[in-house]
């Protein structure tokens, strides 16, 4: 099959940054089945965008393909566009991490447990873990938490509803901070 190809690209000279590629009558000899099936017509249109400064992403997508198949002839559209683009908040993470790693060394916890603390503490009160892991780090008194449960298993070490904190590790929970219902 003969055809000609058009390729086309808008670049934004300042940045230097591509912001459309246009494809237009592609062949598609590349196609394992080709016998089966001839596209008559593909074109395909990718717009980018500057959501974020620096950041080009991409903003709209368009492909329209017509072919030829044994059963007749075949189109097909399709439009996406792309939106709401969002920095990722990568600080959340690490203020987790060291929440839990307080919550460890006060309670003297694996790291998987002293998670769930966390865990079932922003499950109880309706707020995000990461709301709960930055009063845990702001404060030198631990936060009153929850009772967490893991299963069946319960966690002696925290203070049941209606009892008073007891010791944990030898250090009464008033001392480093106290966990309770």
């Amino acid at each position: 099959m003969d055809k000609v190809s058009f390729v086309t690209l808008w670049v934004e000279p300042t940045e230097r940054q591509i912001l459309k590629y246009e494809f237009q009558n592609i062949d598609a000899d590349f196609l394992p089945a080709r016998w089966m099936l001839r596209l008559d017509e593909l074109h395909a249109s990718m717009r980018m965008g500057n959501p974020f400064p620096g950041v080009w992403l991409p903003a709209s997508l368009g492909i329209r393909v017509d072919m030829t198949v044994a059963v007749g002839r075949l189109s097909a559209i399709f439009d996406t566009t792309y939106r709401d683009y969002r920095l990722a908040e990568t600080d959340s993470r690490v203020i987790i991490e060291q929440a839990i790693g307080i919550l460890a060394e006060r309670f003297d916890l694996p790291t998987p447990d002293a998670f769930e603390v966390l865990r079932s503490a922003a499950r109880n009160s309706r707020r995000e873990v990461k709301a709960v892991a930055e009063e845990v780090r702001a404060s030198r008194e631990t936060p009153h938490l929850s009772r967490p449960r893991l299963g069946a298993r319960e966690w002696p070490w925290l203070p049941a509803p209606g009892r008073p904190s007891g010791p944990v590790g030898g250090v009464a929970l008033g001392e480093r901070g106290a966990l309770g219902a």
